[in-house]
């Protein structure tokens, strides 16, 4: 999970610096659909290596296993939606364009806050001490 959310927090970082107040709305465009296509793409290799990964050998494994998958799938799809709400706004209209914006980012970040117990509530102590101690659970 931490390349996951390294490379999530890499991916806003960057937009963030390139978004300025002088950008205009078809550079925004663009950096926003970096941002949210490489967080999709992100999302999707991380459920990938979850899936691959299999249930856990421990204490409520496949409860832990289906709440991993469940939380990147909805990611995913989160950032997902975000891009294709992205791609289609018109930037001719600067107020709309940033009115909308806004809009898809409150939307975003209400999905992914929703989502986020997924990774928040892992029920098995034996997954949550690798989680705290073993490199490959960080």
């Amino acid at each position: 999970m931490k390349p996951w959310s390294t490379s999530i927090n890499s991916a806003v970082t960057a937009a963030q610096q390139k978004i300025t107040s002088g950008s205009s709305p078809v550079q925004i465009k663009a950096d926003l659909l970096t941002l949210y296509g490489g967080a999709r793409d992100a999302s999707t290799k991380a459920l990938g290596q979850v899936q691959a990964a299999g249930i856990p050998d421990a204490d409520n494994g496949e409860d832990v296993a289906k709440q991993f998958t469940a939380a990147l799938t909805t990611a995913r799809n989160a950032f997902a939606h975000a891009a294709t709400r992205t791609a289609a706004l018109s930037t001719s209209d600067k107020g709309a364009f940033y009115s909308a914006v806004v809009t898809i980012g409150q939307q975003l970040t209400q999905e992914n806050s929703q989502n986020s117990a997924g990774f928040s509530n892992v029920s098995s102590t034996q997954l949550q001490k690798a989680f705290d101690t073993v490199p490959e659970c960080q």
